[in-house]
């Protein structure tokens, strides 16, 4: 699952400092999230939009998804410049 915060005239408080550190993944996040202090001992909570029956780009799908309606090849309409 991907996830990211979209913020709009985004100002930080004071105080805080910026770090790549991702305490839901990383084992031993007690250890740095411990180390942190004041708005940046904070994870930001974020709405997930969407669901996962929505297809995958990383997996393949039969041609044919509906029993009633035959598959048909429908060409691109512009083949690519340089393939």
């Amino acid at each position: 699952v991907e996830a990211f915060v979209v913020c709009r005239g985004y100002s930080p408080p004071e105080g805080y400092v910026p770090t790549m550190d991702n305490p839901l993944l990383d084992p031993d996040a007690g250890l740095a999230l411990s180390q942190l202090s004041g708005p940046s001992r904070v994870i930001v909570p974020f709405v997930a939009c969407g669901d996962l029956s929505a297809y995958d780009p990383d997996r393949t799908y039969p041609l044919q998804l509906d029993p009633q309606k035959p598959y048909s090849y429908v060409p691109p309409p512009r083949a690519p410049h340089r393939p």
